[in-house]
């Protein structure tokens, strides 16, 4: 019991200190929570704050790799320098262009794209030399004309001494050896803000040239350029300034989107990791709890133990004061029966054999009378009720407390025992046929019980189908009822309806007309009323209501979502277009050099092609048409060819041999005009036959010196001319091997 008790004890100890742990667990949640709610209202903000700046960086990115692409493809440029600024041997003796060293004020770009013009597109040359040889290489590669610009030592005048115009070069910024130049083109060129002023002052100084800030430009006295500034803002000088100011809100851009990403990944990894925070503080919670009701459960345990520890030490106390008299009386009696025997000791040994022989008789007739009983109570437990058996069993065991009383009695009385031996037992045979006789009557009764069983349960049954039946008629009668009682209900629904309808209506027409509901019965009844009228106007007005929906509270919210998703789209759509209308001046652009390029080289390889034929054919003529000139970007190219000694015809009614070494000739062609360093032929000279093998075998050897050739071949006259060989053979089955020859 003490044991118990410091259990418990120990038990609300650990209670406490759980309870206490399981608050801290608690209040950590809690703020772990709220810290969780936190960090997702701020990681949606983040995300659409990174997600406006990266999509700012992707169209900025976009719009710069375009324009830098453009300006590195010289797009808008003229033939001539474009060349030039391509030329491998001549474009590291250029610095660039004359619009790379000018610095000009995004209001003044207009003027000085009008100022300058053409020579926007200068060449800078270092010296005369350099100069001098960009011409020579445009004359003799015919690519066009081009401007070049020398450095040149000038300074601009500090006024202008023309009322009301101050010298364009003053307002430009230049930088390197060629800004003495731009200062001398720009001296003769005055900024005036309007053109009627442009006008009166080039009358006035016909050697001057006045230009106005929107790029319309005087010169001569009377020579007028000007017109849209779309055009002018898409000059040199705004790409290039445009792409300036792109990267550097590009880099601007890219750390903001960086600084962004890396918070809002840090803002994820903190909710992860206070998430993980709420999961892992939610198990120990749950951990706690259990904890908890565990040692309250324990505490319970040893509560109620102690309470049967307690009821055992009472029991146990009552036990041993009951034992204490048990003893004392069987002390008692012990002393007794002592003094008894030994009064009876002498007679005692004289009745021991009669008293044995009593003793088997009496154990035989205890072994019958066991039997007759066990039979009797079992007929008894079949026939009779649990209460019976009870009874009997009291009584069977009233019997033998009885028995057990007189066999003591004739054990202390042995004598008068032996005399009353026949008198018991022919009191026991008379016992033992009343038991017989009162066996049958039982077995007789329980047969009776059994036929009485068997009416009672046809009577049963019987009783039970006219309850069936008449639980039927009270289900049906219960449904009758129910329906009735739901009518009833819908009756009563519909009155408090139409009762409230009518309440609201007239209280409608007292609030709108002013009037009661007599007054409007009265009205109504004055009225002629079209009832077919009222209806389509009734299904009229109830359509219009269905067409205008449900009243929307947050109409007004959505459609400044509206309006603002609009703005943007529409800002969206504008650079799209922009970009569109850009793409598809680079498009014309492309397609115009593609044309140019295309025409060029058909005519190149036209040309080659009519001199390498007649080489592999040892005669005959060759050439290539086209089959829509029209069209340069669309057309096919025809090979009429005419061997020798046959008719010109197309390719396609040739044989094979002739049909391969007109597609050899051809490739040939094209690899003259631009080698590679290398060239695959892979089973070229199959169809060929001896001759024609030999003549394209010379080719090959001639080519031989400008390139490295690799053929696949099974011909032994183009093994011969090899410098290497490679073969692939199979001395064993499955297993490939190479063999390498070099031929000197």
């Amino acid at each position: 019991q003490e044991a118990a008790r410091q259990r418990g004890a120990s038990l609300d100890t650990e209670i406490a200190a759980a309870q206490q742990e399981q608050e801290t667990i608690r209040a950590e949640l809690a703020g772990l929570r709220r810290q969780e709610e936190e960090l997702r209202q701020r990681l949606p903000e983040l995300e659409a704050s990174w997600q406006s700046r990266r999509d700012d960086l992707n169209r900025s990115a976009s719009r710069l790799h375009s324009l830098k692409e453009l300006e590195a493809q010289f797009a808008g440029y003229g033939q001539g320098v474009k060349n030039l600024m391509q030329a491998n041997g001549l474009k590291a003796s250029f610095s660039g262009l004359l619009a790379d060293v000018i610095d000009t004020p995004p209001e003044l770009e207009a003027a000085v794209e009008a100022a300058l013009a053409e020579r926007l597109q200068c060449v800078l040359c270092g010296d005369v030399t350099d100069a001098v040889a960009a011409l020579e290489f445009l004359k003799s590669t015919n690519g066009g004309r081009a401007g070049l610009a020398l450095p040149l030592a000038y300074e601009a005048p500090t006024a202008s001494g023309v009322a009301g115009a101050v010298p364009l070069a003053g307002q430009v910024g230049v930088s390197g050896p060629h800004g003495g130049l731009i200062r001398r083109i720009l001296a003769d060129v005055l900024l005036v803000e309007a053109l009627d002023e442009a006008l009166r002052l080039a009358q006035q100084h016909p050697h001057l040239a006045f230009v106005t800030r929107e790029g319309d430009m005087v010169a001569l006295g009377g020579v007028l350029s000007g017109g849209s500034g779309d055009q002018v803002q898409a000059g040199i000088i705004g790409k290039k300034r445009e792409i300036k100011e792109l990267a550097a809100r590009v880099a601007t851009l890219e750390q903001e989107v960086a600084t962004l990403g890396a918070e809002r990944d840090e803002v994820r990894r903190m909710s992860l990791a206070v998430a993980e925070g709420v999961k892992q503080a939610g198990s120990r919670q749950h951990q706690a709890e259990l904890r908890l009701a565990g040692l309250a459960k324990d505490r319970q345990q040893v509560a109620d133990e102690v309470g049967r520890i307690d009821e055992r030490l009472g029991l146990h106390a009552l036990e041993q004061g009951t034992l204490v008299e048990e003893q004392e009386a069987l002390d008692a009696e012990l002393k007794l029966s002592q003094a008894q025997l030994d009064e009876t000791a002498s007679a005692s040994q004289e009745l021991e054999q009669e008293v044995g022989r009593l003793k088997a008789d009496l154990d035989s007739r205890r072994e019958h009378l066991a039997r007759a009983r066990e039979q009797a109570t079992a007929i008894r437990v079949q026939a009779a009720t649990l209460r019976e058996q009870h009874e009997g069993h009291l009584r069977a065991l009233v019997d033998l407390e009885r028995q057990e009383r007189e066999l003591a009695e004739r054990m202390t009385t042995g004598r008068d025992e032996l005399e009353q031996g026949d008198a018991e037992r022919a009191r026991l045979q008379g016992t033992l046929g009343t038991g017989t006789g009162r066996l049958e009557e039982l077995m007789a009764g329980q047969a009776a019980a059994e036929g009485r069983l068997t009416e009672v349960r046809t009577g049963y049954e019987a009783a039970g189908g006219v309850l069936a039946a008449a639980e039927g008629r009270a289900k049906q009668l219960r449904e009758e009822s129910d329906a009735v009682r739901q009518s009833q209900a819908d009756l009563n629904l519909r009155f408090s309806t139409m009762s409230m309808q009518a309440e609201h209506l007239e209280r409608g027409l007292q609030e709108k007309s002013r009037i009661t509901m007599a007054d409007a019965l009265e009205r109504l009844g004055q009225t002629e009323f079209d009832e077919a009228a009222g209806q389509g106007r009734r299904v009229e007005l109830q359509r219009l209501l269905d067409e205008m929906g449900e009243v929307n509270l947050m109409a007004i919210e959505e459609c400044a979502g509206m309006e603002e998703r609009f703005t943007f789209l529409s800002s969206q759509k504008d650079d799209l277009e922009e970009s569109l209308r850009g793409l598809q001046q680079a498009i014309q652009r492309i397609n115009r050099t593609t044309r140019q390029r295309f025409l060029e080289t058909y005519n190149l390889v036209n040309a080659k092609f009519q001199e390498v034929f007649p080489r592999l054919f040892c005669g005959g003529q060759a050439e290539l048409r086209l089959t829509n000139e029209e069209d340069l970007l669309e057309t096919g190219i025809d090979i009429i060819v005419q061997p020798p000694g046959k008719k010109l015809q197309n390719v396609t009614l040739l044989s094979g041999g002739e049909k391969a070494l007109t597609a050899v000739a051809l490739i040939f062609s094209i690899f003259l005009i631009k080698p590679t360093p290398f060239c695959l032929l892979d089973e070229v000279d199959a169809p060929l036959d001896d001759a024609n093998i030999g003549r394209f075998n010379d080719m090959v050897r001639e080519m031989s010196a400008i390139s490295q050739f690799i053929i696949i071949t099974h011909n032994k006259a183009t093994m011969q001319v090899a410098d290497t060989l490679y073969g692939i053979t199979m001395e064993e089955p499955g297993a490939s091997k190479v063999v390498s020859v070099r031929l000197h």
